[in-house]
């Protein structure tokens, strides 16, 4: 949203928008489904299958 062309009031009504909406999956979904797995792990280590068990 370049701010040359798109006001600041709009461009947070857009924002507004796009972050209420409902994610549909689609053919994005494996890829956000790997990277909250990734986002997990990183998070979380010890719950990692890579982690050294004890």
């Amino acid at each position: 949203l370049g701010a040359r062309v798109i006001g600041p009031e709009l461009a947070k009504t857009i924002v507004d928008h796009f972050l209420a909406s409902h994610f549909s999956g689609g053919n994005s979904a494996k890829k956000v489904d790997a990277i909250t797995d990734y986002e997990r792990q990183r998070n979380n280590p010890s719950d990692s299958a890579d982690a050294p068990q004890a």
